[in-house]
């Protein structure tokens, strides 16, 4: 049997959305009546064309005296979407509530009053009109609709020119069925099998053909949009909406060059901003940015494409445009692709923190948690401005624009668990700036709704971002160990701290390890789950830790308390580099930027990396530690803690230097040594080799050396004359001073 599915009507009344709820399932979910909501008629339309609404038919649920009556069930609360959850970060999909699109300019959207154009954006001139002999009169099962694709995806691909309006039909028909439906399993089902029949490889075939014309006119002589444009905006439409849906499809699109084609079109001087009064410019616009957005949403090891063609540089040019709908696709964009560095610059200002804070506001203050005029979801700007969180120069800045209350909101027990875990991941990253944390203290509801949430939540993510942010504002980790004399034990296990996204080259290490006769250890291996108390337990067993760097690692919260635990206990840390070409950069760099890395990415180097980790490494760790002590050997008998760990340890312990991973400073002040007395500044000289000149230094105090570090930016010349002619350096003692203070 075949139900004739209209539409879904939205009821205002709670209760009877709850009592019609199973017949909606029972109806639409049927194995063999599955359909999709297809166009109707005019005469079947409500006030809102695109209001859904149930007209089932079988027997049992007509009446009497009217066979045609229509039962109006309104729409479903939206099923949760499924999502693969890594170690450490969790990927994050976007929910859909009550059928309302994430963007109203964007594809997706119920909200159009015109025929398929649910996929596109109200009031523009060019929407296309569906062919309606596809549609058959509102009858089709979910595989005639799947044999439609493959028919048409076929025939497209066999086209060779889509100048004109030949093959329009075919790509309305694959947009209308990539558009937002309140059933979530069967929209990815149908996107699965547009991707499966080549829907990228109709992209590209579009995108090329349409290239030799001159297309950004849009229209003819007589105003109306060209085929060309037709094709181009519906192609867009398609993947725009695919890309949201599909990681397989972002995956594609970051193969198969699709990142450095976008942002070169983006580049192109007729896409400026000052170009964007025409409406099929605008649209393509926002449509490039909104596929880019989704591919690194779902493929964030995609970013390195993104920086290497220029795409910060030219995303900066689009979050000055004045057009909402541009500007916060840009920026969010952005939050992704900077590095600490760049956010330094672009976010020399606060203009676009508020700009952020703002949105996600407008998103709070709606009841379904959707900002119309912004086009986001609270819990995608929550996402974003989490990343720009993990740059410690934002965190105080952050924290006076009212993010804090702002994700206090959002880890309520009403909000989805999207919104509490997003949340409390972003209060676990402020939690390592010093006044975030102060604050955090200071406001009794906020722990008191992380504790609840660590006590009701079912999900492990929720529960341990939620303890860890706990455990910092209430300076629950262990104590700073009194700094020992020697390298740590060799009793215990080598501990891999990694990133989910890192677990291929982690896996290989440890196994390579524990086949040299290694103890080897991973997070998920500890029996305890992923609980604070549990990691501490875990690092605790350790001798030696190795760090497996990568852009994500630094990004998490979880991964940096790793770190901050092990430094705590005075373990090494051992560097190596698990994403390709990525320098630490922000706290991880100031933690292990003068340590030797070991670099697992290049093609052919990993068993003479292995070699060379294994020598550092040494017995530390190993199940027979004696078999590997020879008198040129770096056992653990002698000597002492490198300086890099003399000054992580100082710095826990209050005193000077370069590392403070508890109380990050921000960027605007970068120098580490404000608060010093001449006293530390004697220790420091002393740590680095200088204890001949800490007679000259008497009187100099962290401010004053301060002023130094200035003068040697500003006017270096004048620097090393002092240096030479006031303090009597040699050339070596300036080499040894200007390499300490530029670790400051």
């Amino acid at each position: 049997m075949v139900y004739n599915i209209i539409g879904l009507c939205e009821c205002e009344n709670s209760e009877k959305m709850g009592q019609h709820e199973g017949l909606l399932r029972r109806y639409v979910m049927a194995e063999k009546a599955s359909v999709i909501p297809v166009p109707m008629s005019p005469k079947n339309r409500t006030s809102d064309p695109d209001t859904p609404r149930l007209n089932v038919r079988p027997k049992s649920l007509t009446t009497p005296t009217d066979k045609r009556t229509s039962i109006k069930v309104p729409s479903p609360t939206v099923p949760k979407e499924p999502r693969i959850l890594a170690h450490h970060e969790p990927i994050y999909a976007t929910p859909m509530k009550n059928g309302v699109s994430k963007d109203p300019d964007s594809p997706g959207t119920l909200s159009i009053a015109s025929d398929v154009s649910s996929c596109y954006a109200p009031s523009e001139p060019c929407t296309p009109k569906m062919d309606r002999s596809a549609a058959l009169n509102g009858k089709q099962t979910l595989g005639e609709i799947i044999a439609q694709i493959e028919s048409r995806s076929k025939a497209l691909l066999s086209q060779h020119s889509f100048v004109n309006g030949e093959g329009l039909s075919d790509l309305q028909y694959l947009a209308h069925q990539s558009r937002y439906s309140s059933d979530i399993g069967i929209k990815r089902r149908l996107i699965a099998k547009l991707v499966e029949h080549g829907l990228l490889e109709v992209f590209l075939k579009v995108f090329a053909s349409v290239r030799k014309v001159n297309y950004f006119g849009g229209e003819d002589e007589d105003g109306q949009t060209t085929d060309a444009m037709r094709n181009l905006r519906t192609v867009v439409v398609c993947v725009w909406n695919s890309t949201d849906k599909s990681p397989q499809l972002c995956d594609q699109c970051s193969k198969q060059g699709l990142i450095p084609l976008l942002l070169q079109e983006l580049d192109d001087p007729r896409l400026a901003i000052t170009e964007l009064k025409d409406s099929n410019r605008a649209y393509l616009v926002k449509g490039y940015l909104g596929i880019l957005n989704n591919v690194i949403r779902f493929h964030e090891r995609s970013r390195e494409m993104f920086r290497e063609n220029s795409a910060v540089k030219l995303l900066q040019n689009f979050i000055k445009c004045s057009a909402l709908p541009v500007k916060t696709k840009a920026i969010m964009l952005l939050s992704y692709v900077i590095n600490e560095t760049e956010n330094d610059i672009i976010n020399a200002t606060d203009k676009n923190l508020v700009f952020m804070v703002k949105m996600l506001q407008a998103a709070l203050e709606s009841e379904n948690h959707y900002s119309k005029k912004y086009g986001y979801w609270a819990v995608e700007v929550a996402a974003g401005l989490n990343r720009l969180a993990s740059c410690d120069f934002n965190q105080e800045r952050l924290l006076h624009k009212g993010v804090l209350s702002l994700y206090t909101s959002l880890i309520d027990r009403k909000c989805t668990e999207e919104e509490q875990l997003v949340a409390s991941l972003g209060l676990w990253t402020l939690a390592f700036c010093d006044a975030c944390r102060l604050a955090l203290r200071e406001d009794k509801n906020c722990i008191r709704a992380l504790e609840n949430l660590f006590r009701s939540s079912q999900r492990e993510e929720i529960r341990r971002a939620s303890r860890g942010c706990v455990y910092l504002v209430e300076g629950r980790l262990p104590p700073v160990r009194p700094l020992p004399l020697q390298k740590h034990s060799p009793d215990g296990a080598v501990v891999i701290s990694f990133q989910w996204s890192s677990r291929s080259i982690v896996g290989k290490i440890k196994e390579r390890l524990r086949s040299a006769g290694y103890v080897v250890s991973t997070y998920t291996d500890s029996s305890g789950g992923p609980s604070i108390d549990s990691m501490l337990q875990h690092i605790e067993s350790a001798s030696i830790v190795l760090v497996a760097m990568s852009h994500k690692y630094k990004e998490s919260p979880h991964c940096r308390t790793e770190c901050e635990i092990a430094i705590r206990l005075g373990l090494d840390l051992i560097p190596i580099r698990a994403q390709r070409r990525y320098s630490p950069e922000g706290w991880l760099s100031r933690l292990l930027s003068d340590k030797m890395c070991f670099d697992f990415t290049q093609d052919g180097n990993f068993d003479s990396m292995f070699t060379n980790l294994t020598r550092e490494i040494a017995n530390r760790g190993h199940l027979n530690p004696a078999e590997l002590e020879t008198p040129g050997s770096r056992a653990v008998s002698t000597g002492s803690l490198c300086q890099a760990q003399v000054q992580v340890h100082r710095a826990l312990s209050g005193g000077p230097s370069g590392l403070d991973l508890m109380t990050p400073e921000s960027r605007g002040r970068p120098f580490r040594a404000l608060g010093w007395s001449s006293a530390d500044v004697a220790g420091w000289l002393r740590q680095n080799n200088l204890s001949h000149v800490t007679e000259k230094f008497k009187l100099i105090d962290g401010e004053l050396l301060s002023e130094l570090r200035k003068m040697q930016q500003s006017a270096p010349e004048s620097f090393y004359s002092a240096l030479r002619n006031d303090m009597n350096f040699d050339l070596i003692t300036c080499l040894k001073f200007t390499n300490a203070l530029d670790y400051l």
